[in-house]
């Protein structure tokens, strides 16, 4: 019983606050990502938990929507696709009114992600990254135990939950590096704990054999190393490339395979795939063909796999305005973080959303899925911190506490 009082106490509590049920919530949802399977279940806890938390947030006013410019070019995004789905051109029964739940329920997940990390303070933010990192290690853990007892090493990774995608998975497991980097910069201590997460997560990466997500963790590895001092630069990429050096050292025929399958892979029908959707754009250059549209490859082919490419093909040159002007958003708000504790951990989710939106993504807005984690969360981040930086709110996130 005694054990018993504390957690019914702060069950309590957090009922009663409508603005910490939420936050409780939205990292719930986060983390079970990395944890439940399959994607039905974990889109149930954005249904069942975090959606009426939200409203209820919102409705007794403890918490509200920033308005930021970047909302108000969200809120243009979300409206046009979806009146997009109206002039849908290729559709199936059922499609046009699954892209527009989705279009709701994506723009629904945005609100909360910007709300959370504007408006949560940085003893929530705080757990919300040990949270994130916590669940991303459990799901590393799971999904390289998986790959070792199958005893295929010669086929590419498949996670666990969120990350079984090899591309999409390996996206997810590098937004959680950038986590592990920016607490290992922050910490007033050598952090070896959050140096090892590093390590295990590269490894996740690199068995995914995605050259997207290889790429975009390189990115952030180099930025992480650029913002450090020298030394613990040194350690990081020394360690970093160790698991490499090892598994060469005792299995260099399985590297040199792994390094020859990626070469064969070429640009991975990308040029092919990249001139269908030009070709279609022609077609439909000012409005598009409409988000709920068919692409006309089949899967695994069917979508453009190039973020803007994608909004030319579903929304035409006025879809792809309004999300250039978001990325220019985005890259400014970067940019005014010069000198804030903040600033790499923008600069590598700002050089992650390049890498990745260059190699990959389909259309925009989608009911729960990955895309939510590998687009739409860091954006909000970006989003979220620039407001809080905007008011002049302090950062108190020098020294992360022991996870």
């Amino acid at each position: 019983m005694i054990g018993v009082s504390p957690i019914a106490e702060r069950a309590k509590q957090l009922l009663r606050s409508p603005a910490q049920t939420f936050e409780g919530a939205f990292i719930l949802f986060v983390a079970a990502a990395f944890i439940l399977r399959p994607t039905p279940v974990w889109a149930d806890i954005f249904y069942v938990a975090l959606f009426p938390a939200f409203v209820r947030a919102l409705w007794t006013r403890e918490r509200t929507v920033p308005r930021a410019p970047e909302t108000w070019l969200l809120l243009a995004l979300l409206v046009y696709f979806g009146a997009s789905i109206l002039w849908t051109a290729v559709s199936a029964p059922g499609r046009n009114v699954k892209f527009a739940f989705g279009v709701l329920t994506n723009g629904l997940f945005i609100a909360a992600a910007i709300t959370f990390f504007a408006r949560a303070d940085e003893r929530i933010l705080d757990r919300f990254g040990r949270v994130f990192l916590a669940a991303a290690v459990a799901n590393a853990v799971i999904s390289l135990t998986l790959f070792v007892i199958q005893g295929d090493l010669d086929e590419r990774l498949r996670g666990w939950a969120e990350t079984r995608h090899p591309i999409l998975g390996g996206l997810i497991i590098t937004l959680a590096l950038i986590f592990a980097l920016d607490r290992f910069r922050r910490a007033q201590a050598f952090d070896w704990r959050a140096l090892a997460i590093s390590a295990l997560f590269v490894c996740f990466v690199a068995l995914t054999r995605s050259r997207t997500a290889i790429i975009a963790a390189s990115c952030v590895t180099i930025i992480a190393a650029w913002r450090l001092p020298a030394r613990r630069a040194a350690i990081l990429a020394i360690l970093l490339a160790l698991p490499g050096l090892l598994a060469f050292a005792a299995e260099p025929s399985l590297v040199e395979s792994a390094f020859a399958q990626l070469v064969e892979r070429s640009d991975s029908h990308r040029l092919f795939i990249w001139t269908v959707a030009w070709e279609n754009i022609q077609l439909r250059p000012l409005l598009g063909h409409g988000l709920a549209t068919i692409f006309p490859l089949a899967e695994p082919f069917g979508h453009p796999h190039n973020l803007f490419l994608s909004t030319l093909f579903y929304g035409g040159l006025i879809g792809f305005t309004l999300l250039l002007a978001l990325a220019l958003a985005l890259g400014v708000r970067v940019l005014a973080l010069a000198g804030h504790e903040r600033r790499m951990l923008a600069l590598c989710l700002l050089a992650y959303l390049t890498a990745s939106t260059a190699f990959d993504y389909g259309p925009l807005f989608r009911g729960a899925s990955e895309l939510w984690l590998t687009l739409w969360l860091p954006v909000a981040m970006i989003i979220g911190y620039a407001v809080r930086t905007a008011k002049g709110r302090p950062d108190l996130t020098t020294t992360p506490s022991a996870a």
